[in-house]
């Protein structure tokens, strides 16, 4: 029997705060074998990537080993003096961050960041690029030839990642650390790294740890998960065994904090008071079914929207975005989805003003016309749209507290009825937090001040750009009932930008669904996620990962890459879809009607769209 890859043997790791010792990582052992893939999971704050960093022999400024060792292909990581750790990391572990894209060097051309990661003496510069050129192809990076001599803003998140992992698998390591490598992704893409990562575990005979805070991820890639909490494993063992039958109360309300594509409504919340009880109390897991609103006057309406990027017309492509049309009601809660790419932000980014159109109207209620730039419309029109964004550590300026950014858009726009103070007991946070910096709160709370900032100016339309999408599922889940509660409340109509369909699910009353910038189906959310689908619509369903799927049973997608550019003419799905036939290449696709609630753009007749038939 062979060594383990990993041995951790009563790790402890602490921090010195005003003079006092702050553990982070409490009494860990775990060991795992060659050969194996150990998720780790738990909430933000549990430990999981300080305990990924030490198998690298990487911890935090001011942070120290207090206890216990931690061994990586039988050297124990943390005594090896420098030299040594260096030719450790260069040859037996690898990590790959979860964004790739600001982990390249933006000015160098990626031939270059890959030879850097070979540090070959017997291989000159010919045979790196040849070396290069065979790790991208082993990656499945389109045209990796042309590739090579490109710079990382040329490629999309997805090729990104894929050279991340190119970079990181170069000298063939025995073991790779991968932390929440596909939470930015779409489900299509996210399908396919995750497809490409067990075929390079089994082709290079690697050992992996993934830490993820996605549970239908760790379903499908791990045999073996630890479950942290405060620093501590409360539950581990065999991954399918773990998430079948979970004994610690912390890991059955992270399952039942996870939204599904089959179930409809808003999963529940953690009740951490309950389970330092010992206890999950069973009306604590109840779903919340949202109820669509009816009859409520239109808030946003969008028609023919056009938008280009192209400075000039480049012969066989068409517009960034051409022909959109939606509205948003009052109470209403519209998902536009759709792979990177789509033109869900581009969209998003129009209406806010942050983008110029070349065509098409958006008007708020009452005509109130979008066309013009933010800088060019009056204030009344800048209150009532205002944004919620993905990432609230950098929408929020480090140095000023909670109180002074939730105050200035009640400056700005002569809010008179509203405190700052109300606005946070709005968002279930105390008024106390008003003197705290961003930097002092959680990923949750900090996405609660940024939507009590966008809801204390008083707005009928709110743009929420994947809010939850870098949340643990358990903080998702507040999140999105925070939304409802705020749609409900307030009369807010929000369009909800976003790839997690199981969260479209929970939280959605019509969805919109975007490829390559035009809308190929819409409808209401159970109409969406039924039997008659687009071929695209389907591919995004049956690429999404959920607990207790059959993940060896699904079909692997052989074109998971969205095409640079629209085509000029006909169906812009054309170049993927498994039903193309010659008009889908020359005219636009017409309106199928499948209900009152419920339209695809397809050349198919609707008895080819179901599951069945598109998989034929």
């Amino acid at each position: 029997m062979r060594d383990p890859i990993v041995n951790i043997n009563n790790l402890s790791v602490s921090y010195t705060s005003g003079g006092l010792k702050v553990d982070v990582l409490k009494g860990i052992t775990l060991r795992l074998d060659r050969g194996r893939v150990l998720g780790l999971v738990g909430e933000s704050g549990s430990g999981k990537s300080t305990l990924a960093g030490t198998f690298l022999g990487s911890l935090r400024s001011g942070s120290f080993i207090s206890s216990g060792s931690v061994a990586v292909a039988g050297q124990d990581v943390f005594s090896l003096p420098a030299p040594a750790l260096r030719q450790l990391r260069r040859t037996d572990v690898a990590m790959v961050p979860q964004n790739a894209g600001s982990a390249l060097t933006p000015t160098m051309r990626i031939v270059d960041q890959i030879a850097e990661a070979l540090r070959s003496p017997e291989l000159d510069r010919a045979a790196k690029r040849a070396r290069a050129e065979e790790l991208l192809r082993l990656v499945r990076l389109p045209n990796p030839a042309q590739a090579l001599g490109k710079y990382p803003h040329q490629f999309s998140g997805g090729q990104q990642q894929r050279i991340g992992i190119a970079m990181a698998v170069a000298a063939n390591p025995a073991l790779l650390v991968l932390d929440e490598p596909t939470t930015g992704l779409d489900v299509v893409t996210q399908a396919a790294i995750l497809d490409l990562l067990t075929d390079l575990a089994r082709t290079l005979d690697m050992s992996m740890v993934l830490v993820s805070h996605d549970l239908g991820v760790i379903d499908k890639m791990c045999t073996d998960i630890a479950v942290l909490r405060d620093g501590r494993i409360v539950e581990a063992g065999a991954t399918r065994a773990v998430l079948a039958a979970p004994q610690h109360p912390y890991t059955q309300g992270l399952l039942a904090s996870v939204p599904r594509v089959d179930t409809p409504g808003i999963p529940p919340s953690m009740d951490h008071a309950a389970i330092d009880a010992g206890v999950q109390p069973a009306g604590s897991r109840e779903v919340y079914v949202r109820a669509a609103p009816s009859g409520t006057p239109t808030v946003l309406a969008v028609r023919d929207l056009t938008i280009d990027y192209r400075r000039r017309p480049v012969p066989g492509t068409g517009p960034t975005v051409q022909g959109v049309s939606f509205d948003v009601h009052a109470s209403e809660i519209v998902a536009l989805v759709g792979e990177s790419g789509s033109g869900k932000s581009t969209i998003a980014n129009a209406i806010a003003g942050l983008q110029r159109t070349e065509a098409g109207t958006m008007a708020l209620s009452g005509g109130r016309d979008l066309a013009r730039t933010v800088s060019e419309r009056p204030k009344g029109l800048r209150q009532a749209v205002q944004l919620i964004f993905q990432n609230a550590d950098t929408s929020l300026n480090p140095r000023k507290t909670v109180r002074a950014a939730i105050a200035r858009p009640l400056k700005l726009f002569g809010v008179q009825r509203t405190t700052v103070e109300q606005s946070l007991a709005e968002v279930d946070l105390p008024a106390g937090f008003a003197q705290r910096l961003p930097g002092q709160l959680s990923g949750g709370q900090r996405q609660r001040v940024g939507i009590a900032r966008a809801i204390a100016a008083g707005p009928s339309l709110v743009l929420a750009d994947e809010i939850v999408s870098a949340l643990d599922v358990s903080v998702q889940s507040s999140i999105l009932r925070l939304m409802d509660t705020m749609s409900r409340e307030k009369g807010i109509g929000f369009l909800f930008i976003t790839h997690d369909l199981a969260v479209v699910r929970a939280v959605a009353d019509r969805v919109v669904v975007l490829y390559l910038g035009r809308v190929v189906e819409e409808g209401t959310v159970e109409a969406i996620f039924s039997e008659t689908s687009h071929p695209y619509t389907r591919l995004l369903l049956d690429s999404v990962i959920e607990l207790g799927d059959d993940h060896d049973a699904k079909p692997r997608n052989a074109r998971d890459e969205i095409p640079a550019a629209p085509p000029e003419h006909g169906c812009p799905y054309a170049s993927r879809c498994p039903l193309v036939r010659d008009a889908c290449r020359t005219e636009a696709p017409p309106a199928i009607r499948v209900s009152a609630g419920h339209q695809i753009m397809c050349h198919a007749d609707i008895s080819e769209l179901s599951p069945s038939a598109l998989a034929r």
